[in-house]
């Protein structure tokens, strides 16, 4: 690992299946990929698969859906910054992934109206200790976390980033603003 090394998650899509790696941000984007497919074969047990930026925002498919990232030349903190402000998708290419899709999106509203909830639930004080789930880091010591209209947070410096990119939507469960 280089002293310039900046840790990366990868999820297999459509799972928690989740593991951090140590990316240099100077190499290029086929670096990046050559260098990262052993770990990926050895982590996540696959041989074939394609690696997806987390986050793309596509009309009509789904981010774990979108095209795969491709062999090119730039360098990969020009593309998405020095400090690597990214996650991506492992998606096995032999894999039909159907049924984890629709167990995510196939959620019945009706169905959830039936669930008796307490009418006095009991609180428990316990402290909140969260981090964000884009960059990792502890919530608790950042000032401002924003709330997307839905129950997910991220710190604030991922939300200005996100901003910029002009998202409109939630990046954990993609409900539009």
């Amino acid at each position: 690992m280089s002293l310039m090394a900046t840790q990366v998650t990868f999820t297999e899509v459509w799972t928690t299946h989740s593991k951090k790696f140590y990316v240099n941000p100077y190499w290029t984007v086929t670096q990046f990929l050559e260098s990262i497919k052993p770990l990926i074969k050895n982590e996540f047990y696959t041989n074939d698969f394609e690696i997806v930026e987390t986050g793309q925002i596509i009309k009509g498919i789904s981010s774990e859906e979108a095209p795969a990232i491709t062999n090119s030349e730039i360098k990969i903190r020009n593309k998405w910054g020095y400090n690597l402000d990214i996650s991506f998708y492992v998606r096995r290419k032999n894999y039909d992934y159907s049924k984890l899709r629709e167990l995510s999106i196939n959620i019945n509203i009706d169905d959830l109206k039936d669930i008796n909830t307490p009418t006095n639930p009991m609180i428990i004080n316990f402290p909140i200790v969260e981090d964000c789930p884009i960059c990792f880091e502890n919530m608790q010591f950042i000032n401002n976390i924003n709330n997307f209209g839905c129950s997910h947070n991220i710190c604030n410096n991922c939300y200005v980033n996100y901003k910029i990119l002009n998202y409109n939507n939630c990046p954990i469960c993609r409900k539009e603003l």
